[in-house]
């Protein structure tokens, strides 16, 4: 199981997008239980991003809620922690 990393951004802005919709919150959970076990999981729809954010990594949570994450390079690539960045609306972490 890979180990999950939260940054201080993504903490600041878990905390706010839980205040706003806490009705996601089990959701939220289940997709990072998911991230941790299996990143590519077809559930989560991940894709790698371009552009400025070029190697990254976004799942999808619900309809219009993502996360952002990138992988510990310093890890095995199999076993590389998950560095959680961002999370939000679409229009918010693009």
């Amino acid at each position: 199981m890979r180990e999950l990393v939260l940054t201080q951004y993504f903490s600041r802005r878990f905390a706010k997008f839980q205040k706003k919709h806490p009705e996601l919150l089990e959701k939220i959970e289940q997709v990072l239980e998911m991230l941790q076990i299996n990143p590519y999981t077809p559930v989560l729809e991940t894709h790698k991003l371009k552009g400025k954010l070029e190697k990254r990594y976004a799942c999808t949570v619900a309809y219009d809620l993502r996360i952002i994450f990138s992988f510990d390079p310093r890890d095995p690539p199999e076993l590389a922690a998950v560095v959680l960045l961002n999370i939000g609306t679409h229009d918010e972490v693009y």
